[in-house]
């Protein structure tokens, strides 16, 4: 054998060392690693913009979602209470002609000309009862403009709101597009002595926590209005009988019940929906942004003006809100669990806002809120990019100011 001829030493030398054997092995997965890639699907570009896409139309959903809900609540409330008026009712034919209507809350969305930042405790808004329904108006604004630009932000006490100047007098990102971006040396020089710190979590202005705070795109309010049923209105001129026509009028406000009913389960379900895809593609924890809105509206109903039994009901009607939330949502999880459902894919969620979209009484209202959100985000975003050239001129100070926002970036 040729390795009988070789010298004890060249035996030796023959031997692979242990950074050989090592490296053969890196080269030999590294081969099978590019194999394997070559072999693999080309990724495709538009199901991450589609993701993307879902993820962003949820986050302007949420919040709107939430006010719609509670204001299926408070319809489904005033068809009740006005239900109830129509089965007790013993006037004239001519007192029964004015209760012919049926009673409905309509949200009145109001776009803000630039995002603010306010306070939601006691101390710093008022809580006031319209036609049974509990608004809040802020009695201050923490800070505004508020220039931050929010991409995914829950609806209270977001931990980017130290950065508006409300909470950070120095912060560089909550600054007015419009004006030239001063480097972190000149802010550091231009401002007061003992203002050089990290953001304060606690307001400057109220003193409260950055966790009572909120930022806000637009303000709702509920408006009372009474629709008349032309139907029975004909009925009444022709039959003038006073039970059949109680007995439709009751007839026409059960099936609007059942049918806000309806959305509104629909809305539950859609929002769990949603609350299990962003759990599903999120790479950190999130937090349900629906539902701490909704425990907010709890807060603000059951520390507002008291309304005796009004209060104790709104408050039950956002429970309920709530419960049945969780429960959705549990069930969606469950069938994850046991795999009875498969993945839910941004198709899913194209599919679900259509049919949010299209719901009989607050579709429409939900895709003008939507596109109000939409266009809110679009000009924020258009603000927050605008650029301003300020072009130096060739002096001492010039220089120095280059050099201070080269040491910046």
């Amino acid at each position: 054998m040729l390795t009988s001829l070789l010298t004890p030493k060249q035996r030796i030398v023959s031997i692979p060392s242990p950074f050989d054997i090592s490296w053969l092995r890196s080269a030999k997965e590294c081969q099978r690693l590019f194999n394997y890639i070559k072999q693999l699907p080309a990724h495709k570009v538009m199901d991450t913009l589609s993701l993307n896409n879902a993820k962003q139309i949820i986050s302007l959903l949420t919040e709107p979602l939430a006010d719609i809900a509670k204001n299926i609540a408070d319809n489904v409330n005033e068809c009740k209470t006005h239900r109830l008026a129509i089965k007790e009712f013993s006037g004239t034919i001519d007192e029964l002609e004015k209760q012919l209507y049926i009673p409905s809350v309509e949200i009145i969305t109001e776009s803000l000309d630039r995002p603010k930042t306010v306070c939601s405790d006691g101390e710093c808004c008022e809580r006031i009862k319209v036609n049974g329904i509990t608004e809040i108006i802020y009695t201050g604004e923490c800070h505004s403009p508020c220039y931050l630009h929010f991409n995914h932000s829950n609806f209270l006490g977001n931990i980017r709101l130290l950065q508006c100047k409300a909470f950070n007098k120095q912060s560089g990102r909550d600054r007015d597009p419009g004006q030239a971006k001063q480097s972190w040396f000149a802010r550091t020089i231009s401002a007061p002595v003992g203002l050089i710190r990290a953001a304060n979590t606690v307001c400057h202005e109220c003193g409260h926590s950055y966790e009572k705070h909120r930022h806000l795109l637009y303000e709702t309010r509920a408006k009372l209005s009474k629709v008349h049923n032309k139907e029975l209105d004909s009925r009444l001129e022709s039959a003038r009988n006073e039970a059949a026509i109680k007995e439709r009028q009751i007839q026409c406000l059960n099936e609007r019940i059942v049918e806000m009913e309806t959305e509104n389960e629909t809305i539950l379900k859609s929002m769990s929906m949603f609350a299990r895809f962003l759990a599903d593609n999120a790479l950190t924890p999130v937090n349900d942004a629906f539902k701490d809105y909704v425990q907010f509206m709890i807060e603000t109903v059951r520390y507002g003006p008291p309304d005796g039994a009004h209060t104790g009901a709104a408050v039950e009607r956002l429970e309920c809100i709530l419960r049945e939330y969780n429960e959705e949502k549990a069930l969606i999880e469950e069938s994850a669990k046991r795999g009875a459902e498969g993945v839910i894919t941004a198709g899913d969620i194209d599919k679900c806002v259509d049919k949010l979209c299209g719901l009989k009484h607050k579709g429409t209202q939900i895709a003008q809120m939507l596109a109000q959100q939409r266009r809110s985000k679009v000009k924020n975003h258009d603000r927050q990019n605008n650029l301003v050239y300020s072009p130096q001129t060739n002096t001492r100070l010039g220089v120095s100011k280059m050099f201070c926002d080269k040491m910046s970036n």
